[in-house]
């Protein structure tokens, strides 16, 4: 059901209405990680300009909004481990860092 889900989803995000887009966004980035492999595919096989820096600027804020979350559970949890700090924030440049 998700898979089907982001693929509506992306089908719409070139649409010209403002209010539309910023509802496929935000259920975009709700959705989160899980959305990324699709939104690339997608940016893969467009050769809309629009639609490719709006899939990029989706991507970039799933990727933000994980970061956000993972630097404040590790400064609760881990602080004094500063290797996965650091790994943490690598991965925002490094998604598939491990």
């Amino acid at each position: 059901m998700q898979k089907n889900e982001i693929d509506a989803l992306i089908r719409l995000l070139d649409d010209n209405d403002k209010e539309v887009f910023v509802q496929i966004e935000k259920r975009l980035i709700e959705i989160g990680q899980e959305a990324i492999p699709f939104l690339e595919n997608a940016w893969g096989s467009s050769f809309d300009l629009i639609l490719q820096q709006r899939i990029e600027n989706i991507i970039h804020k799933i990727q933000l909004d994980r970061l956000t979350h993972d630097l404040k559970t590790w400064f609760e949890t881990d602080k004094e481990n500063l290797l996965n700090g650091a790994l943490i924030i690598a991965r925002y440049q490094y998604p598939d860092l491990n």
